[in-house]
């Protein structure tokens, strides 16, 4: 995925106020910092990546239950 790709799930998960998104195995490997305006989110899901860490913006995930952040680099 794309970062202009993720910039769009990220704009539209935060205009429909979506709770959950699965970003799973799409090959990220970074998250931009407005992740962390989608504070409807309940359940992230960015497992299988190749993440090597997390913005601080994460924790503004006030509702945030759920974050599956296995097999990264992290």
């Amino acid at each position: 995925m794309t970062q202009e790709e993720l910039a769009a799930v990220i704009e539209k998960a935060k205009k429909d106020r979506s709770t959950t998104i699965k970003l799973s195995d799409v090959n990220l490997t970074e998250l931009p910092d407005n992740i962390g305006e989608l504070i409807d989110l309940t359940s992230l899901d960015i497992s299988r990546n190749k993440l090597t860490s997390l913005p601080e913006s994460l924790f503004n995930l006030i509702n945030l239950k759920e974050l599956n952040f296995s097999e990264n680099g992290i």
